[in-house]
């Protein structure tokens, strides 16, 4: 009873305000939606090119943002390979190391150790901080 008169109550809000042709809750529905069939198309998408997932990579892909679903399907389409996909992903830092070396299936050193031998830098220190490194 108190949800429906929630949404009696929003309405009213919306109506009496003059609010544009989509409502709150519709915006907030169209988002969940747009998040919802972007991480399931990226999941299909990965399926597709490396295979099976593991449950902990089809959840990662659930919980990113809807900037980082989008970014993640694009890059799809340059890469052959999870590891080539997880390292374009870390080096644009998008995802940490530990996930990147779970979403090819390694850990998290020795994804480390493919980024450093195919390039990829390892560690990003500047200024001061590449200096007390090296005292």
């Amino acid at each position: 009873m108190r949800t429906v008169r929630g949404w009696q109550e929003l309405t009213t809000l919306e109506c009496n305000k003059r609010m544009p042709y989509v409502t709150s809750v519709e915006r907030i529905g169209y988002q969940r939606g747009r998040q919802e069939e972007a991480g399931a198309l990226v999941q299909r998408q990965l399926r597709r090119r490396f295979g099976p997932l593991a449950q902990e990579t089809e959840d990662q892909i659930v919980a990113l943002p809807l900037e980082r679903v989008e970014a993640l399907g694009e890059d799809l389409l340059d890469f052959n390979s999870l590891v080539l996909s997880a390292l374009k992903g870390f080096e644009q830092g998008r995802m940490s190391s530990g996930k990147a070396g779970r979403l090819c299936g390694l850990g998290r050193v020795e994804f480390l150790l493919q980024a450093s031998r195919a390039g990829v830098p390892v560690v990003d220190l500047e200024g001061e901080d590449l200096a007390d490194e090296f005292v």
